[in-house]
């Protein structure tokens, strides 16, 4: 129960602050008998605390070694920032909305909102699942693909082919096809080998309750973006490390002579089901050019070796904490950096949540707080 709240009075004082300081301090009706597992304290982050601290880019959780002591379900966590939240499952829940597609560097559509329904196998559906697509699956420039890789990595032809079947250039990230006829547009084709994927992120996500959450059909990645006031507010999210490379090719006419040695070659495959639905020589070659980092969605100059997805907070978490774990004097004590304040969709590609910077509030809620305390003590 709540006797008492207060509002930042600069909130909606301006058109520059229409959301910010997004902050509301409640006083309780009583105070709290005592502290518990799930009623804990927590330091307010001062004005001279670092609320960006040093963070690498490598900094992300990994897993435990051998006996190590502090893991959290076998991952030492690393990162900047903890939250504390369950608001995108409440949130999920309530309007019906499907998965997102795993952060996973497999994916060209990774941590985004799936399409709302999608062919795996032909049968339409509407949730993530473990099931392999299919070539036919895919779009019609990657079913070509698929098909031309398996035929010439199957039955050799008149191309130099050394690559291996589709699914050994695209499992360490989506191959990303150059169609030199159509003004060099650009096509990111993902693997088929689901099982493969469920194996990486098992052993990535270590823990008796890990479960590999299926992929999904999405509309390639865009980065969203919303009002931001940098005085009051701070960016979070978890990070995802991006493939260190991928295979590209472009994509060209084959010749008379390469289309009749295909379609001799082609003979050997007639008849065989299997080989007939995942193989078929097309009128096109694929020339490998290099090996290129995974940018899909990012523009070339994108100056990180990460990007962000896969957890965050959401609908439900307004108000609560993001917070960093500080030795003082040997004891850790956990700081409170940050407010759930806002953000666009959940845990979505490069679409950070957004938090009111406690640091900044620090003397309006000392100030607060000792004006209406009431004679009763701080703290308990």
């Amino acid at each position: 129960m709540t006797d008492m709240m207060w509002i930042h009075p600069s909130l909606s004082s301006s058109q520059e602050l229409s959301n910010t300081p997004d902050i509301l301090i409640v006083r309780l009706a009583r105070a709290i008998p005592a502290f518990s597992d799930s009623v804990r304290p927590i330091c307010l982050a001062t004005p001279d605390l670092a609320d960006y601290p040093p963070c690498p880019d490598m900094a992300v959780d990994r897993p435990a070694n051998q006996g190590e002591l502090g893991h959290i379900n076998f991952r030492m966590k690393g990162g900047c920032g903890i939250v504390a939240g369950w608001g995108v499952r409440i949130s999920d829940k309530n309007v019906g909305s499907t998965c997102l597609t795993a952060p996973s560097v497999e994916f060209p559509g990774r941590a985004s909102k799936c399409e709302k329904s999608w062919p795996v196998a032909g049968i339409m559906t509407t949730d993530c699942t473990l099931t392999n697509p299919e070539p036919d699956d895919f779009s019609p420039s990657c079913q070509e693909f698929m098909k031309e890789a398996n035929f010439q990595n199957m039955v050799p032809g008149s191309q130099n082919w050394s690559y291996g079947d589709f699914n050994a250039i695209a499992n360490s990230a989506p191959v990303k096809i150059v169609d030199l006829a159509k003004e060099n547009a650009t096509y990111i084709c993902s693997t088929t080998d689901i099982q493969m994927v469920s194996k990486r992120y098992l052993a990535e996500n270590p823990g008796p309750d890990s479960k590999f959450p299926g992929w999904c059909a999405t509309e390639l990645v865009k980065n969203k973006h919303m009002k931001f006031n940098e005085e009051y507010e701070m960016c979070a999210g978890k990070k995802t490390i991006l493939p260190s490379q991928r295979y590209e090719f472009v994509k060209v006419r084959k010749t008379k002579e390469e289309l009749t040695a295909d379609a001799i070659a082609y003979q050997n495959v007639k008849g065989d089901p299997a080989k007939e639905k995942i193989s078929r020589p097309s009128k096109y070659k694929y020339l490998f050019q290099s090996y290129k980092q995974d940018l899909t969605g990012l523009p070339q100059d994108y100056p990180y070796n990460w990007y962000l997805g896969g957890r965050d907070s959401c609908q439900g978490d307004s108000g609560g904490p993001l917070w960093r774990n500080i030795k003082i004097n040997g004891k850790s004590l956990a700081f409170q950096l940050g407010i759930v304040s806002r953000g666009v969709q959940c845990a979505t590609f490069n679409s950070p949540g957004i938090y009111t910077r406690v640091t900044l509030m620090h003397d309006w809620i000392k100030k607060t707080i000792s004006e209406n305390l009431g004679g009763e003590p701080i703290c308990p």
